[in-house]
């Protein structure tokens, strides 16, 4: 099956158009339901566990977990910057792209691994009815 040209040809606005609307979903994804939802996430965690480790331990799982947010946001950044800096330099080379779009995704793995992680610490931190009414709404 042969590929469509303007996948290929560097004088074509296709990838950066895909790339922004990529990144601006993905950004926005995290700027609607990142940091603010993660303050909220605290605060209903701080009026649902009575004051003790317990709801310290949990505390300390929501502020981890708003600086994950905090870190993806600039890793996205600086990877938006970086890919946009190789297409400049060398528009022909796709390999330099897929390098740095591969060691994202990887970055991204591992980041949302670790929220997992989290979540699920969190998840054991908290009994069943504490996290029914965390995230009740």
């Amino acid at each position: 099956m042969a590929r469509d040209a303007r996948l290929t040809d560097p004088t074509e606005t296709t990838l950066p158009s895909a790339f922004h609307q990529v990144l601006l979903i993905l950004l926005g994804t995290l700027f609607l339901g990142g940091s603010g939802e993660q303050d909220r996430l605290r605060e209903r965690v701080e009026s649902v566990l009575p004051e003790g480790p317990r709801r310290d331990r949990a505390v300390a799982i929501t502020d981890e977990l708003d600086g994950m947010v905090d870190e993806a946001v600039r890793g996205f950044i600086l990877f938006h910057h970086d890919f946009y800096r190789s297409v400049e330099a060398d528009p022909e080379s796709e390999s330099k792209r897929r390098l740095l779009l591969d060691a994202q995704l990887e970055k991204t793995r591992a980041l949302d691994q670790r929220t997992l992680d989290r979540y699920m610490e969190l998840r054991t931190v908290v009994d069943s009815a504490e996290w029914a009414e965390v995230y009740a709404d």
